[in-house]
């Protein structure tokens, strides 16, 4: 007979400081099964890791690092203010 372990998964949504940027999500599950979850987009912010927690095997820990966008613009301009070549933006 086989055994079904429950398992209760968090998703949590953190900064590279460990700040919460988004509430965390819960799910219910199977030790005997696997499950895929897929990280958001978050505007102003890209993901940069993912950490899986699995020490507690009754509550499972995922967690999507994300670190801030900054969006860098250049103009170019003549002595007397007026463009010499188009704006460039550039997403960091």
């Amino acid at each position: 007979m086989l055994t079904r372990i429950n398992q209760h998964i968090s998703l949590e949504y953190l900064d590279k400081q460990g700040k919460e940027i988004k509430e965390k999500e819960y799910y219910q599950g199977y030790t005997d099964e696997s499950y895929n979850f897929k990280s958001l987009i978050i505007p102003r912010y890209k993901l940069v890791d993912i950490i899986i927690d699995e020490s507690d095997v009754h509550h499972p820990v995922i967690k999507f690092i994300y670190s801030p966008e900054y969006e860098i613009r250049f103009k170019f301009l003549d002595e007397n203010g007026k463009p010499i070549s188009s704006e460039r933006k550039y997403t960091f």
